[in-house]
């Protein structure tokens, strides 16, 4: 609190966005998994705003104006949405407040919450954090997505490719071996930044993020999921 204190006194900004990770009971597959998905989201929030384009926010640590909040209507236009409530008002703020959102890049500022305890709510959790995207306004967190999507495709699809198309089996997996690289190193870059190392079952968390992306994408377009015992549909 006093980190984020002094951060609003020096830059004075309408919203704070601060990183947030998981608080692990076990080095269980689902754990792991959960905390590599959330640190490649924190790689991808750390390095928008970097590009001064900060695509996403977490309720679980994020700060605002009480006045501004007011000004923007707040959560008006997203009641009837089961989630999203941060992201909706993020974008609310750089549309009025383009320069004064600030992330507060720091480890005393990190907040931790818990990873959900079975697969089924794994599930059920990224299929209601999807069914807001149709609801944004930001192009680009829309087209970041569906790159996500697709690159989860091809990566499904490789080790099929490589038994019907085995003249190109080679180069099928120079590019599953690229792309394992190159999200091993932005997810290491975020790990460092929470004092962690990136642990083990990364290599089978790669691969089982491609059938979770995948399925939460199929089953996000029926738009009907349980949550907390109860059932939405968008």
């Amino acid at each position: 609190l006093q980190t984020l204190a002094d951060y609003i006194k020096f830059k004075q900004p309408v919203c704070v966005v601060a990183p947030v990770d998981y608080a692990l009971t076990n080095e269980s597959l689902l754990q792991v998994y959960q905390q590599l998905d959330l640190w490649s989201l924190q790689a991808v929030t750390m390095g928008s705003y970097g590009l001064n384009n900060l695509l996403l926010s977490n309720g679980a640590n994020f700060a605002y104006q009480k006045i501004v909040f007011t000004a923007v209507r707040g959560f008006e236009g997203n009641l009837h949405i089961a989630s999203g409530d941060d992201m909706f008002l993020l974008e609310k703020f750089k549309a009025s407040f383009p320069t004064d959102i600030g992330y507060l890049k720091s480890s005393n500022a990190i907040v931790t919450t818990s990873p959900v305890l079975s697969w089924r709510n794994l599930i059920s959790q990224r299929i209601r954090w999807a069914s807001k995207t149709t609801q944004q306004k930001s192009t680009t967190t829309k087209w970041v997505g569906l790159v996500v999507v697709a690159n989860s495709f091809i990566l499904l699809l490789i080790p099929f490719l490589c038994i019907f198309k085995h003249d190109h089996t080679q180069a099928f997996l120079v590019m599953f071996g690229i792309k394992m690289v190159v999200d091993y190193l932005f997810i290491q870059g975020s790990a460092k930044f929470f004092g962690k190392q990136i642990p083990r079952y990364f290599i089978l968390s790669f691969y089982i993020n491609a059938w979770v992306t995948v399925t939460v994408f199929l089953l996000s377009i029926v738009g009907k999921y349980t949550w907390k015992q109860r059932t939405f549909k968008h």
